[in-house]
């Protein structure tokens, strides 16, 4: 697994430490990564070609409409989490498979 967040790699180093989830992900990709702040696909992009897969092998979990846009352009399918943006804001996205309020919904373990 990959992050590709729009947040500063203090935030992001402050967030995966403090939790203890650090060793989940095999590849992080920050703002200072990037040249091009999403809707750009870059942050994917980089993300997966870090990990060595295909883009379209690739599913986003996003809870902004700019970040469901930027896997668009990558190539990537998305998943929406709707903590902060409601499910119509995300109507012309063709690339979401299904929200999820939560990572417990059980669609998840389908993906896997």
């Amino acid at each position: 697994m990959a992050i590709g967040s729009a947040a500063t790699n203090f935030n992001i180093d402050f967030v995966l430490d403090n939790l203890d989830i650090r060793s989940y992900f095999n590849a992080i990709v920050g703002a200072e990564d990037v040249i091009e702040s999403k809707p750009d696909p870059e942050v994917f992009l980089k993300g997966a070609g870090l990990l060595g897969v295909e883009p379209e092998s690739c599913v986003v979990f996003e809870d902004v409409p700019k970040g469901a846009e930027a896997a668009l352009n990558a190539g990537m399918s998305a998943i929406i989490v709707t903590t902060t943006h409601m499910e119509e804001e995300f109507a012309n996205y063709p690339n979401v498979l299904f929200f999820i309020s939560d990572y417990t919904d059980p669609r998840l373990a389908e993906l896997f």
